[in-house]
């Protein structure tokens, strides 16, 4: 049994295109969140076979929370419905029925991002915007951050009244006669082209829509946005130019402690950039050779178990002992040369004192 599925639509200006669909990732239209899908395999053909079932493409109401609900009930795992998210959809597949569900809340933001979202009941959706988008929040709570130490009660005061003091835009769609979302009032039938929101027409189902929503936002905890950017603390140019893990296993970055020059994933170590060509060289002798590193390379790559921090840690582990040898070799030299100056300094004053007749 194979699964297939996207995790949103496209984005428009990267070359995508979700047409005929309205929207694109980032936004809660269609083309943001509707994405294709398939199950394929042997088994399902055995269950196509079995229910009397031709292949067709389906049209029901399908959250991706549902994947795993109705992957469990293909393995014969029981979970009672309140136990996890998403319902079993398997039945609904393999015997073309309607939906297992019959509502989806696609998103609903905290408080102090607008309680923007969406909510698809039925054959309609409610969309709800805010009259910022979360991401110039967010720029405009990190501004705030640099000018002055705020309080975060103070700072949701602050983002809701410069920024959200005004509502932001309603939709309601029927997504069933309508799933481009189009508003151009050009056909037929005009809930296939119309946003119903502002139709006095559609002003029970509008208030029902918002019922829904209302209770939702009633259960939305308050945000718990530390406001952390961690883009500097994992900038590439900290690990030789490449994107690898930022933070070590307690959730502190290795930038902060000026461990970055030192955390390596055996598969970077010799990497250009990485370290200089005679800091490379020196380290490849202190661990043996290059033809050991490539072994010991080797080794660790076949051991399925070994995870690329545990790789780390090992050749931190071999370097660190070898710098320690040569730590060693280093103060005995020194202690050499210092005993040798004594020496010498011992020897010239004796002489010195043989000319005074002191001897």
């Amino acid at each position: 049994l194979m699964v297939f599925l996207s995790d949103n639509g496209g984005i428009i200006r990267h070359g995508s295109s979700n047409s005929p669909l309205r929207g694109e990732k980032g936004e809660y239209y269609e083309g943001g969140i509707r994405v294709p899908g398939f199950f394929s395999g042997g088994f399902v053909e055995r269950e196509l076979l079995r229910t009397g079932t031709e292949p067709y493409t389906s049209k029901a109401l399908f959250h991706v929370t549902d994947i795993h609900a109705t992957m469990l009930k293909v393995a014969g795992v029981h979970a009672d419905p309140g136990e996890i998210d998403g319902v079993d959809q398997w039945d609904a597949i393999v015997e073309a029925k309607d939906s297992a569900r019959g509502s989806i809340l696609h998103n609903i933001n905290s408080d102090l991002f607008g309680n923007a979202g969406a909510l698809r009941h039925g054959d309609y959706k409610l969309i709800v915007e805010s009259r910022v988008s979360e991401s110039e929040i967010y720029s405009y709570g990190q501004s705030m951050l640099q000018d002055s130490d705020w309080d975060m009660s103070e700072l949701s005061q602050v983002i809701h009244q410069k920024l959200l003091r005004t509502p932001g835009q309603y939709c309601l769609y029927n997504v069933v006669k309508n799933p481009s979302e189009d508003e151009s009032g050009d056909c037929a039938d005009f809930e296939g082209c119309t946003n119903l929101y502002y139709n006095e027409d559609f002003a029970v189902k509008r208030d029902e829509m918002l019922a829904l929503w209302a209770d939702y936002v009633a259960d939305v905890p308050s945000s718990t946005e530390e406001w952390v950017d961690d883009g500097p603390l994992a900038d590439p140019a900290h690990f030789g130019g490449y994107w690898t893990p930022w933070r070590d296993e307690s959730g502190i970055p290795y930038a902060i402690y000026a461990l970055a020059d030192e955390t390596h994933h055996l598969t970077l170590a010799q990497h250009p950039g990485q370290k200089g060509e005679q800091e490379k060289v020196d380290m490849s002798e202190a661990i043996g050779s290059g033809g050991q590193l490539a072994a010991g390379a080797k080794a660790l790559k076949g051991e399925g178990d070994i995870t690329e921090d545990e790789e780390r840690r090992r050749l931190e582990s071999s370097a660190g002992a070898a710098s320690a040898g040569v730590i060693q070799s280093a103060i005995c030299l020194v202690g050499g040369v210092v005993a040798g100056v004594l020496g010498t300094v011992a020897t010239t004053r004796r002489q010195e004192q043989r000319r005074r007749g002191l001897f």
